[in-house]
């Protein structure tokens, strides 16, 4: 089988490009034959279809632009004209069974799926974030989870300012959801099924107006290539958490530290990861030289699992609700247990596992009573006992190449 894998970034920029990177070369292992097409960028892995790609742009920085480029660049989020020319090059010189897309919006544009149904591909796209249903991808403004912004014609984000608290922002960015879900119904018209990581997902997906029949629940895989354990390890002597991912506000990250210091825990934290709040939480750090945490910074994927098995539990405490929870998976492999917010797909992993406490950070007292507990070797018991059932590459692929062949009789 020859499938086409599209994500807007070809490097491994968060826990969606994880996925996609794994999913390719799971289907690789098995011997299919994978095509790519993405976005050029210096920080881009190897791909003999790169010079198929769509040229970089960079929505980050875009005060740097001059006036033509922001013009450019806006018109290419509605509709990009180099993607769909780019695509139909390299559908010519690589036709393929079907196509599975990731995460397309802003840098590539839903407008590519036009192409994809007018050469008759089926398209599987797995939902990666809140995009689908938000102009604000993450269901997290204003120092809160919220939903509003998806109601309707979206136009709550521009009353609430949704998107980086900023009028302008939010009101192109529901432009762009009107245009692609509301006129243009790209999604609607030409995506033939979607995979929810979890369950929550498929709940939000149903919330908002999208049918049963085009989802199905496809948890994400754990590697291969990672560690698991048979046996369960030893809880250390001392307590030692850590926090591994993304600095941002929405992962709750910054939030932890401040409630670390403000309640003189004495528990060692470890923080592994980089983002735009690491200067802040540094400063954090110096300020209070008497509490035992510790910003350790990015650390490779491999690296770091090995330093979690001398840990208590991983704290994970997001503000957004998490799609699926790949972190979550990577502790539990290794018997690891978990202390999570009841945000998202999180909680309803901890209460499907038993292999974690949740904890409410808005509650005093919430947080300890959980670092207390989470100790015991039971959570670890739990943590080795799921992995064991659950996240299974083969299992993963045998329901996904099911789910292509069915969509490919279909078309």
């Amino acid at each position: 089988m020859k499938i086409l894998q599209i994500n807007k970034f070809f490097y491994k920029k968060g826990g969606a490009e994880q996925h996609y990177f794994d999913l390719m070369k799971l289907l690789e292992d098995h011997g299919q034959e994978v095509v790519q097409f993405s976005m050029q960028s210096r920080q881009n892995e190897k791909s003999k279809f790169a010079k198929f790609f769509v040229s970089h742009m960079d929505i980050h920085n875009s005060d740097q632009l001059d006036f033509i480029q922001k013009i450019k660049n806006a018109g290419r989020i509605f509709y990009s004209f180099e993607a769909k020319r780019k695509l139909e090059k390299l559908l010519k010189k690589h036709p393929i069974d079907i196509a599975h897309i990731h995460n397309i919006y802003h840098h590539i544009s839903p407008s590519i799926l036009s192409v994809l149904k007018k050469h008759n591909i089926p398209v599987v796209m797995t939902i990666h974030d809140y995009k689908l249903f938000s102009p604000e991808y993450k269901f997290y403004h204003h120092g809160k989870a919220r939903q509003e912004q998806a109601q309707g014609w979206y136009l709550n984000c521009i009353k609430t300012k949704c998107v980086n608290d900023s009028l302008s922002q939010s009101i192109f960015l529901t432009l762009e959801m009107i245009f692609h879900h509301k006129i243009m119904r790209y999604y609607e018209r030409y995506v033939d099924f979607f995979i929810a990581p979890s369950e929550y997902v498929r709940s939000i997906f149903l919330k908002y107006g999208w049918t049963e029949d085009k989802i199905k629940v496809l948890p994400n895989f754990l590697s291969s290539d990672l560690p698991r354990v048979d046996k369960v390890i030893r809880p250390p002597k001392e307590p030692h958490f850590v926090y591994v991912g993304r600095l941002s506000e929405e992962k709750g990250v910054e939030k932890l530290v401040k409630y670390w210091y403000d309640n003189q825990l004495s528990y060692p934290l470890d923080i592994y990861g980089s983002g735009h709040l690491e200067k802040r939480i540094r400063i954090l750090i110096k300020t209070n030289p008497n509490i035992p945490v510790n910003i350790v910074g990015f650390v490779p994927r491999e690296k770091l699992l090995n330093a979690l098995k001398d840990v208590t539990a991983v704290v994970i405490p997001s503000l957004m609700p998490e799609p699926f929870g790949l972190t979550a998976i990577e502790a539990f492999a290794i018997g690891i247990p978990v202390v999570v917010s009841g945000s998202g797909a999180l909680s309803g992993m901890v209460e499907k596992s038993q292999a974690g406490v949740i904890f409410d950070l808005e509650k005093k007292g919430s947080l300890e009573r959980a670092l207390q507990v989470v100790g015991d070797t039971e959570f670890r018991n739990h943590a080795v006992e799921y992995m064991k059932k659950n996240h299974d590459p083969e299992q993963y692929y045998l329901n996904l190449y099911n789910m292509y062949e069915n969509l490919i009789k279909k078309n």
